[in-house]
């Protein structure tokens, strides 16, 4: 597989992108698979905890989009499809525009009220003032504004295609694999969610990367309240020591700790929550 000099730009805006989210001390969380039109999303965090407040990020690199300007704003110009997948998602989107050479990140809300439309499709005005840096803190948290309750149909309508990929098909499966750093002032957790269909094929969906501060358990709380949790039993039966006791897969303990480190294979089943919303969204998407 070849990495062309266009999918290297890609990759450095986004960890540019990334670097400047984190440096506001908010959630950055890189979209694998799940959501074909999102590369990202960030999550507000206030007085050290996530407020589950979110905002989709589209990102694009490099020079070819700040060459083109009107006044005192880049023009980036879009397809008539993307402006609409945009303007129906569930989150509120920001556009980011990464100078990968100065490591500057402008932005700009996704709305149809700023866009002009044109013969090939339509424009949206970036101003060059609007940097990713303390002084957008204020705008983008009103961006991600939201009832509790709007804030948790939004996550709950991001993960809809995992939970009917579960129940597609019975032998359709989800793992979550983490790794838990123990003697830590600050808690500290890797995970990686997993698909496994009814052929025995396993595709990485989602790579957290570190999430810094969370429990194992208070993680999984925040971000799959739609289902229930165990070990990986067939896993966990491979992996373990033959003396280590073994329960019904409902209690929660690593397959491996040396100590500094816990290693995890969970498996997510869907709870009444999950089939629920399920039954809502068939409803509301009939005709």
């Amino acid at each position: 597989m070849s990495y062309d000099a266009r999918q290297q730009t890609g990759d450095q805006g986004v960890s540019i992108a990334a670097l400047a989210i984190q440096r506001l001390g908010w959630i950055f969380r890189e979209q694998n698979k799940a959501d074909h039109g999102i590369d990202a999303h960030l999550e507000i965090v206030k007085d050290g905890n996530p407020t589950g407040k979110l905002v989709g990020l589209q990102i694009k690199s490099g020079s070819s989009y700040l060459k083109a300007f009107e006044g005192n704003e880049f023009v980036f110009r879009g397809k008539g499809k993307h402006l609409e997948y945009w303007s129906d998602h569930c989150l509120p989107i920001l556009l980011l525009l990464v100078d990968t050479e100065t490591e500057d990140v402008y932005w700009q809300v996704v709305d149809k009220t700023k866009v002009h439309q044109t013969k090939d499709g339509w424009k949206l005005g970036v101003p060059r003032k609007n940097l990713l840096t303390e002084e957008a803190r204020v705008s983008i948290e009103m961006v991600a504004e939201g009832s509790p309750a709007d804030r948790r149909l939004r996550r709950l309508r991001l993960d809809l295609d995992l939970m009917r990929f579960l129940r597609q098909n019975p032998y359709n499966s989800l793992f979550l694999e983490a790794v838990t750093w123990q003697n830590k002032l600050l808690p500290r957790t890797e995970m990686k969610l997993l698909s496994r269909d009814a052929e025995g094929e396993e595709e990485l969906i989602q790579d957290y990367g570190f999430q810094f501060g969370w429990s194992l358990t208070s993680l999984l709380n925040h971000l799959f309240p739609w289902v229930e949790v165990s070990i990986d039993v067939d896993h966990y039966f491979y992996c373990e020591d033959v003396d280590t006791p073994r329960g019904d897969g409902s209690e929660l303990r690593p397959y491996e700790d040396n100590g500094e480190t816990a290693s995890w294979r969970l498996e997510l089943v869907l709870n009444e929550l999950g089939r629920s919303f399920l039954v809502v969204s068939d409803f509301l998407d009939s005709e």
